[in-house]
């Protein structure tokens, strides 16, 4: 009786270390997308010849199919949760966190074996930092819209700006905090638009650290075509087709329009974002179940970015998983010399101003990197890299 009532209390302790808030959070855009001649899939053969198009070494698809730009406004309504440590500090900070593709906001706070995947945990109960986890437009339970003319890189960008200055002013619904410090962490396609971000607006942010990524592309054509692509709706058409009223707890994503795409199945899933020695298979099975789709106009923008982001003087760390094979090739370390120890290390010259600097390599993970057994490392690598920049909670 003795031990079972202390592992109640342990248990309760846990959840009672921090309080988290689902809101929604209405946000003014106004961002300059791309017009694309392209057309919209409506069949998995379609969605090959896309890929096809999209990977081809006979040129950049994004540039020769771009036919204009045009202005788009209007009010996105972004899901969300708020979390905070049970007691606040005096001079809280806030982290943004922003998912990859084939995700959503849980990637940060996975309910997977009883919660030990979750970096909100860290960042919160070990930490005392507050987090706001996004779904990013158009995914999850966020405003969804035209996968091709509308849910692009620029849209998403405008709301991820617009959200930091109300986490800035204190006019984030719900959240009755201003926040002075404000960190971007993301990972894969969330750490490009978090570099985006600092590219386009240096004050946005005091600090970044950007997850799963490098900024060397050579390898992302392959790995594209490695998902093996297709129509969402008929990939998981419980979740995401006609048959889908009533089953999923993401409403936003039933009955998915064509252009709405993800990988299509376990084994691609497998190839692209584990690391087999570092991962379990019943993390990849929930992986699986609750994958998120992407659209065609993410992935015509998602390689748009700017060279430099020449302004940003905040620190910034890059951690990528050793084995991650869209950003590394399946080993980050090929290669190293002492001029560039590894392949996401090579992003440094993109922030010449910047106040620190730093790339760590994660061995034995793969590109999900909340997804394998050792996270508890490099949350840590994370969390202490904030600390020693002084970018905690005081």
């Amino acid at each position: 009786m003795y031990k079972l009532i202390l592992v109640v209390f342990a248990l309760f302790n846990a959840v009672a270390s921090k309080r988290c808030t689902s809101i929604t959070i209405p946000v003014d855009i106004h961002a300059r997308n791309g017009i694309f001649s392209v057309s919209i899939p409506h069949n998995n053969f379609d969605v090959t010849r896309f890929v096809l198009n999209l990977t081809s070494a006979s040129g950049n698809f994004t540039n020769t199919s771009l036919a204009g730009y045009a202005t788009v406004v209007g009010t996105a309504h972004i899901s969300a949760v708020f979390c905070a440590p049970k007691t606040m500090p005096k001079k809280p900070v806030v982290q943004f966190l922003t998912h990859g593709i084939g995700y959503d906001k849980t990637y940060w706070d996975l309910p997977y074996d009883n919660f030990k995947n979750s970096y909100v945990d860290a960042a919160v109960r070990d930490y005392r930092f507050c987090t706001l986890a996004i779904d990013r437009f158009g995914i999850g339970n966020s405003t969804v819209s035209d996968p091709l003319r509308v849910v692009q890189a620029p849209v998403t960008m405008a709301t991820i700006q617009g959200i930091t200055r109300m986490l800035r002013d204190g006019t984030v619904p719900s959240v009755p905090y201003r926040f002075d410090k404000v960190v971007h962490v993301g990972h894969s396609f969330g750490s490009a638009l978090t570099y985006e971000l600092v590219a386009a607006d240096p004050a946005a942010s005091d600090g970044i650290i950007m997850t799963g990524i490098s900024f060397n592309g050579k390898w992302a054509s392959a790995a594209v075509a490695g998902l093996n692509l297709e129509l969402a709706s008929l990939n998981q058409p419980a979740r995401f087709g006609n048959a889908s009223s009533g089953r999923t707890t993401e409403p936003n994503m039933e009955n998915l329009p064509d252009g709405y795409v993800t990988w299509s199945n376990i084994q691609a899933n497998k190839y692209i974002f584990f690391a087999p020695a570092g991962s379990d298979l019943a993390a990849l099975e929930y992986s699986e179940a609750h994958k998120m789709p992407a659209t065609i106009g993410e992935f015509l923008t998602l390689g748009s970015l700017p060279a430099t982001a020449p302004e940003f003087k905040g620190p910034v760390l890059v951690i990528t998983g050793n084995e991650d094979v869209i950003y590394c090739g399946g080993d980050c370390l090929a290669g190293a010399t002492a001029d560039l120890p590894s392949v996401p290390a090579g992003a440094k010259g993109s922030f010449p101003k910047a106040a620190a600097f730093e790339a760590y390599i994660q061995p034995n993970m793969g590109h999900a990197m909340n997804l394998h057994r050792n996270t508890t490392a490099f949350y840590h690598v994370m969390l202490d890299f904030l600390k020693q920049q002084k970018l905690d909670p005081r």
